[in-house]
């Protein structure tokens, strides 16, 4: 599993491609469920912000195969 930082990184570089290549997506990034960090367990963040990313790069593939325009 990748580190917070590595994690962070990535969601930041997959959101601002969304955003510039595909504008319309920016609202489901919006609505998605931010996680409240937990101090006592670390872990748990990690864990929240990793399946954060898995759903938000799922989302931009399904997008991408289902709009050959603009593909990222």
């Amino acid at each position: 599993m990748k580190t917070m930082h590595e994690l962070t990184d990535d969601i930041l570089k997959i959101t601002m491609k969304i955003k510039a290549h595909h504008p319309e997506l920016m609202k489901y990034i919006t609505e998605m469920p931010d996680s409240n960090p937990n101090i006592n367990d670390p872990e748990i963040d990690r864990k929240n912000l990793n399946e954060y990313y898995e759903s938000l790069k799922n989302l931009l593939i399904s997008y991408s195969n289902n709009t050959p325009s603009n593909p990222i």
